[in-house]
């Protein structure tokens, strides 16, 4: 079943609730974007790639938000916590 518990789903809406756009700065500006950004390896890629057009062609999208695929193929939790580790696509 996809629904979340009631209380879950009410902390969800307030929090959603504070999200405001920020500059570059990180400040609220009516300019600004609100970013969701992925964060991981393959997997998170993959699903995301397939996440954005999904969410872009449903209409419900707030135009302020921005879909940044941050995940990276091949890249293992034990590389990510690696400060020296070799990046890159």
């Amino acid at each position: 079943m996809n629904t979340p518990p009631a209380d879950h789903l009410a902390d969800g809406l307030a929090l959603s609730g504070t999200i405001t756009p920020l500059d570059t700065l990180g400040l609220p500006s009516a300019g600004g974007r609100i970013v969701l950004l992925s964060v991981g390896m393959s997997n998170a890629t993959q699903e995301y790639s397939t996440f954005i057009p999904l969410a872009i062609a449903s209409g419900l999208m707030n135009p302020r938000v921005q879909l940044v695929d941050g995940a990276q193929g091949g890249q293992t939790a034990a590389i990510f916590a690696d400060p020296n580790a070799a990046r890159g696509r």
